[in-house]
């Protein structure tokens, strides 16, 4: 893995702040609707595949290294769980029990689980975004 972290955080920070600025003055100069949502697609897409392209070979690190084998870990029983816990920074960080909820993902695949997940984690952020949407009564344009 790269050791150039603190500059990819840097860079995608950076981005964000120039997509949040260019919404917001798409917003200002009331331009359609249509237009709007095409070019705020069309920003996400960039950014996800520079992110993509930057952790080329690495993709769902933290999954694969410390989530899946937690999960597995679980299956094994309570001292896998202790012992991966036990590895510190190079094993699974997170309090010893969130190694359960990891568990079934270790019934398939490592790629085919993270995959999984991302799903599960897009979902659920479609729908947050779609909720507090509706409860804040956003138009179409103000919901990005």
């Amino acid at each position: 893995m790269c050791s150039c972290a603190p500059h990819i955080f840097l860079a995608h920070a950076l981005g964000l702040g120039l997509g949040l600025m260019i919404i917001a003055e798409l917003r200002r100069h009331s331009i359609r609707a249509d237009v709007f949502w095409l070019v705020t697609g069309m920003m996400s897409v960039i950014m996800a595949i520079t992110v993509f392209h930057v952790t080329r070979g690495h993709y769902f690190y933290d999954f694969t290294k410390a989530y899946w084998p937690a999960g597995e870990a679980a299956w094994q029983g309570r001292d896998a769980v202790v012992a991966l816990y036990q590895k510190g920074i190079e094993g699974f960080v997170n309090i010893p029990i969130l190694a359960y909820l990891f568990a079934p993902f270790a019934l398939i695949s490592p790629f085919s689980a993270a995959l999984l997940l991302t799903a599960f984690g897009v979902v659920g952020i479609v729908v947050a975004w779609a909720r507090l949407s509706a409860a804040a009564n956003l138009g179409f344009v103000d919901k990005a």
